[in-house]
């Protein structure tokens, strides 16, 4: 009987932090970006060396909370995909400083300059949270 008690309650609370309530306006959610990045060269210490230092510009960047830069971690466990070099999280404050991050010329710089000579693949995850 107080099993049944306590379901609202935690219908409640799961729903206070739940991305889909009206209560948490989208533009008002963090928003992280994930890059990850296959090295044209793979191994190569030049390269991997200039993207990971391109990271420090992009924390100035207005609405950029935090940014962190690494490279892979090795493991054996089968469901971890080991194939990439570096790779970026970078969180922001919400959605429209994400967005405006896309133009930002810090971004755009990193991208022509950085990305673009030394990466051969990318991929991107995008994902808001409460």
């Amino acid at each position: 009987m107080k099993r049944l008690a306590l379901a609202p309650i935690l219908l409640a609370l799961a729903c206070a932090s739940c991305a889909s309530c009206p209560s948490q306006p989208p533009q008002h959610r963090l928003v992280t970006h994930v890059v990850i990045c296959w090295q044209k060269h793979p191994g190569a210490a030049n390269e991997r060396q200039a993207l990971l230092a391109a990271a420090e510009p992009l924390r100035a960047i207005p609405g950029v909370v935090s940014v962190t830069a690494g490279t892979m971690l090795p493991s054996t466990r089968p469901i971890v995909d080991t194939t990439w070099d570096v790779a970026y999280v970078i969180t922001f404050v919400n959605a429209d400083a994400f967005n405006a991050y896309q133009t930002n010329p810090d971004h755009v710089k990193l991208r022509q300059q950085v990305l673009e000579p030394n990466v051969r693949q990318i991929k991107v995850y995008d994902l808001a949270s409460p």
